[in-house]
């Protein structure tokens, strides 16, 4: 669960827009809706009582309260909806799984709604109205022809298109989540369960429901009708005639008893609807055919729409550091492609270095001229280099075991530009605050755990721990690291025009992030879980992706810082300090696994 809340946390800012523009949207089909039925429901009374009394009074006024009517169950379900446990892909569909017995305030939301509905009644029907509710529930006549209130069918249909309603918004959100099951059940599967989730739904509402008529009626009796009846004369000063006849219609013991019957009807209906079309909108995979388990997911890798992006690539990382069972797949599944077979490694490696390369382009164009130049004259190129040397490196992120590993690596990887990193176990931790990598400035009490012990200025990092205390530690830190975010940039970014455009490039970030740690970790991981060496034959492609995009990102942190521009204009943004960490983390996480086997050129 803590993991979810960490991923979910993190591209909020990316999905919040999509699903307010999402609620506004649904919010005006509901009151389209309501207009609708409103109009057709009133359509006889305009001839009798006048245009202008229609428009104002069925139209106007009716609309309002079948909008308040539909709005009240709405809200409670989609609060309900939201607050849903997570449930991992692969766990089994069972009865505890699809019995969603509905709280009391959800029961409470649907006898208001059918309350309001009946309400609504008095004022936009009569005699020549579509719908009267003596047509079923009262012999025609029983207490004359000034009898206005709702067919109970009519409610029922509300509360139908109600219930069609969630179950779209419902199924809009499993796909956004992009969460499938590895395993497609057959309709006739999914649909016994949810039988016998129905049948005790009945079973729990109607004892709700006729256990509050009693206490009520027992508690109140007749005189909260009196009260009632006394109250709407003093509110509508209704004739007495008129009052009699709306208090024995509408607030005799037989009100609350249909009020509580509608609620537990259109409940019922709901939930049946609901189920049934979960059941049928599911994907079904014939047995016989390969299963295509992350075809919905590898497509979000590649959407145009940044929200699906971020979606996708947030569920894969998710996938590949928490969920064993399904990154087994990586190592393990093959799916159809369109070109043929290919395995899922593939896809997801082809997916997450076009992400990467995607930030490269977009780094090096934006580094062609496009940086201004303050009033000091840049330095030259030797003594930029001779700055980039004397940059310590800090322990907390080099792994100082490793250091002659990497610098063998780094040599062996031919790339224009690559030049050679300081050696952490010769550097000391800098006081800068600038240097200070991100998890390290918002989490400094992580630091004894992992390191053994508080960093100081004059403190080197012991180089004698073991190669599995080093993965341990690996893990901690990193889990504290990929889902922060440091310090915003300065307000003057806003008023810069080329700080707003060095804000923009970097606006997917958490993406990029994303796309290296499941190329990073998916290595990781094969040390030990890919028997059949489907990944481990891509180590030295995956580590040039990562270090190409590392590297990239550093050149443009150091232009800028040697240019000037870092603290005056907000040229170099938190985003790129956020990925340069990242990346340099994974890399040694790569090193780290693969050690031995890494070349060990001078």
């Amino acid at each position: 669960m803590a993991e979810t809340d960490c991923v979910s946390a993190t591209y909020a800012a990316a999905v919040q827009p999509e699903l307010s523009k999402r609620a506004a949207i649904h919010l005006q089909c509901l009151a389209v809706l309501s207009l609708a039925i409103q109009v057709a429901s009133t359509w006889s009374n305009m001839n009798h009582d006048g245009l202008a009394v229609w428009l104002f009074r069925d139209v106007l006024l009716g609309s309002v309260m079948t909008f308040l009517a539909i709005l009240l169950p709405h809200r409670t379900i989609i609060t309900e909806l939201k607050n849903e446990p997570f449930s991992p892909p692969l766990a089994p569909i069972g009865l505890p799984d699809v019995l969603r017995l509905p709280s009391l305030q959800t029961l409470s939301a649907f006898a208001a709604s059918s309350f309001v509905l009946a309400l609504r009644g008095l004022w936009t029907t009569s005699r020549h109205a579509s719908f009267n509710r003596h047509w079923i529930l009262y012999p025609e006549g029983r207490y004359g022809d000034l009898e206005p209130n709702e067919n109970i069918a009519f409610i029922l249909t509300y509360h139908v298109l109600l219930g069609c309603g969630y179950a779209w918004h419902r199924r809009i959100s499993e796909q956004d989540k992009l969460i499938f099951p590895v395993v497609k059940r057959s309709l006739q599967f999914r649909l016994k369960p949810r039988i016998a989730s129905i049948a005790r739904q009945a079973a729990y509402s109607s004892f709700l429901s006729l256990l509050a008529y009693s206490l009520l009626y027992l508690v109140f009796g007749r005189h909260i009708y009196n009260l009632a009846g006394v109250t709407f004369k003093w509110m509508f000063w209704t004739k007495i005639s008129k009052l009699r006849t709306f208090k024995l219609s509408y607030f005799d013991s037989s009100l609350l008893f249909h009020t509580s019957l509608n609620a537990l009807i259109c409940m019922l209906a709901w939930e049946w609807n609901d189920q049934l079309l979960k059941a049928i909108w599911t994907e079904i995979v014939s047995t016989g055919k390969a299963t295509d388990s992350y075809s919905t997911l590898l497509a979000g890798l590649k959407s145009t729409k940044s929200y699906y992006r971020h979606l996708a690539h947030a569920e894969i990382a998710n996938m590949i550091r928490h969920e064993p069972s399904r990154r087994a797949d990586v190592y393990n599944d093959v799916v159809g492609t369109a070109n043929g077979k290919g395995t899922t490694w593939l896809l997801i490696q082809s997916a997450c270095r076009l992400t990467l390369e995607e930030l490269d382009a977009s780094v090096a164009k934006f580094g062609q001229g496009n940086v201004p130049l303050t009033l000091n004259q840049p330095p030259s190129a030797q003594e930029a280099f001779i700055r980039r040397a004397r940059q310590p490196a800090d322990p907390a992120i080099f792994l100082p075991v490793k250091a002659t590993a990497v610098d063998s690596l780094l040599t062996s990887i031919t790339r224009n530009g690559l030049q050679k990193r300081p050696a952490a176990i010769t550097t000391l931790v800098t006081e800068s605050e600038s240097d200070t990598p991100l998890w390290l400035r918002n989490n400094p009490s992580d630091v004894a755990p992992v390191l053994g012990g508080p960093l100081t200025a004059g403190r080197q990092v012991a180089t004698n721990s073991s190669t599995t205390a080093q993965l341990a530690d690996l893990r901690t830190y990193v889990d504290t690291i990929w889902p922060t975010k440091i310090s915003r940039s300065p307000p003057s970014v806003r008023f810069n025009p080329m700080a707003a455009k060095a804000k923009q490039l970097y606006n997917n970030f958490q993406i990029y992030i994303w796309a290296a740690e499941a190329l990073s970790y998916i290595m990781v991981h094969s040390r030990k879980e890919d028997i059949y060496g489907i990944v481990a034959n891509d180590l030295q492609t995956v580590l040039e992706a990562v270090i190409k995009s590392l590297d990239s990102v550093e050149k443009y942190i150091s232009s800028v810082r040697l240019k000037g521009l870092a603290s005056q204009a907000g040229m170099c943004p938190w985003e790129a300090t956020s990925i340069a960490a990242a990346l340099r983390t994974f890399v040694y996480a790569i090193v780290e696994a693969y050690y031995e086997y890494l070349p060990n050129t001078e």
